[in-house]
């Protein structure tokens, strides 16, 4: 038979515990991207959403993609260009 030292079964439990951990930790880890993941989508999907409303108004919009302006949106009356902001513009009527 097998015989085992005490030293030996203290690394073995070791080993095992230490395997099991970080396996229980990247689990952790991928289950939380993607939550992330998820909420991003949600995210763009209903920011692609008021885009499409404000250009069924009469508005542009452009996503500003350089991180270094203050605004990463630019909504502008299609129109009369010189507007900067949603809330500068005058609002078209609806029909």
């Amino acid at each position: 038979m097998f015989r085992f030292t005490i030293r030996e079964l203290v690394l073995v439990t070791l080993v095992v515990a230490m395997g099991a951990g970080w396996w229980a930790h990247w689990r952790q880890l991928d289950s939380s991207i993607q939550v992330q993941s998820n909420k991003l989508k949600v995210w763009q999907s209903r920011a692609n959403q008021l885009k499409l409303g404000c250009e069924q108004i009469g508005y542009t919009v452009t996503w500003a993609t350089d991180e270094t302006q203050t605004s990463p949106v630019k909504v502008v009356m299609a129109s009369d260009g010189g507007s900067n902001s949603l809330l500068d513009a005058p609002l078209p009527q609806v029909p």
